[in-house]
């Protein structure tokens, strides 16, 4: 699957987005973060629409 269409992002992803650790990025996504977050078990995924509105500074996600 390409890029284009990806609908969610690892919390690798955001920690190489943001230049964050994976302590501070768990933290960030665990506590009330600006975009849709979700897990299925233990593991964590990132709307990517949602996250790429509140990186770009959208207001209208």
């Amino acid at each position: 699957m390409n890029d284009n269409n990806k609908q969610v992002y690892t919390v690798q992803e955001i920690m190489e987005i943001l230049s964050i650790s994976k302590n501070a990025a768990y933290n960030f996504i665990k506590n009330n973060p600006p975009f849709k977050v979700f897990n299925v078990g233990n593991v964590y995924r990132i709307n990517k629409r949602s996250f790429d509105s509140w990186i770009n500074g959208d207001s209208n996600d």
